[in-house]
């Protein structure tokens, strides 16, 4: 039941979590990294790879061969084209169908012994991959982490996630302690609005401060922002909707929390 309950977490993370692609064309432009270079394959997580000319893609398979659930991986990729020049991509996190999504980071969690395939847009002719699953965080709140700055980005990215519904319910109690408020979803929305564009909860793109857990709060702030919105519109009993809807931020509050303190190995 437990594992269900955080499947679902994970999809709702996702719901409003960046998807981001390695491959030309596609998402934001990846950063290369040391770790470019790393064996084809770890034993959490192997890589096979085709490539369709046809199709202008670069096709990857990934066995989940670690014997335990995964909620979020990144993948580093080292291209050779057939003009004999070289691409690297180090995507962080690698998120084409978010796991938790960290960060998607997936809709699904990547269960054990299972296969995904991961499909990234290539133009240019590709004579050799060399690819490699080189940070992988699992169900059980350990991780396998050959890819800090891979790591740092998903986890800021989870704990901004975490930040963000802990402010959210905080505001919720603070303006439903006042008895006398008759419009308590606007006043919630007010105050979000003033956290959520915050300077130092304004978006941080990734990469670019990866332990910066409060400038990855807004999307996190915004989707709530959404809810209220819609639940306002419904004109229901404002009290009560609140009410409930802090209820189950601290069901996700819960189960997010263990999966923003990893024990990491190497």
């Amino acid at each position: 039941m437990k594992n269900i309950l955080l499947c679902a977490a994970f999809a709702l993370w996702a719901q409003q979590t960046t998807t981001y692609y390695t491959g030309s064309g596609h998402g934001t432009p990846m950063i290369p990294t040391a770790q470019s270079n790393l064996p084809n394959a770890f034993p959490p997580v192997s890589v096979t790879w085709t490539y369709d000319p046809q199709q202008e893609m670069l096709n990857l398979r990934l066995t989940n061969n670690s014997g335990k659930d995964i909620t979020a991986y990144n993948v580093s990729i080292s291209r050779k084209y057939s003009n004999r020049s070289t691409g690297n991509t180090d995507g962080s996190p690698t998120v084409s169908e978010m796991m938790e999504q960290t960060g998607f980071i997936h809709s699904q969690m990547f269960a054990a012994g299972t296969i995904r395939n991961q499909h990234n847009p290539e133009p240019k002719d590709i004579s050799d991959v060399q690819a490699v699953v080189d940070m992988v965080i699992f169900a059980d709140a350990t991780a396998y982490v050959q890819n800090d700055r891979a790591f740092k980005n998903i986890m800021a990215m989870r704990k901004g996630t975490l930040m963000a519904m802990q402010n959210v319910d905080e505001t919720i109690k603070q303006v439903l302690a006042d008895p006398l408020n008759e419009e308590p979803i606007s006043q919630v929305m007010t105050d979000l609005i003033s956290v959520a564009f915050a300077p130092q909860t304004k978006l941080v793109p990734l990469g670019s401060r990866p332990e910066d857990a409060e400038g990855n709060q807004q999307i996190e702030l915004q989707s709530n922002l959404q809810n209220l919105r819609r639940m306002q519109q419904a004109q229901i009993n404002e009290r009560e909707s609140l009410t409930h809807y802090a209820e189950e931020l601290e069901k996700r509050i819960e189960l997010m929390k263990p999966q923003c303190e990893i024990a990491v190995t190497k």
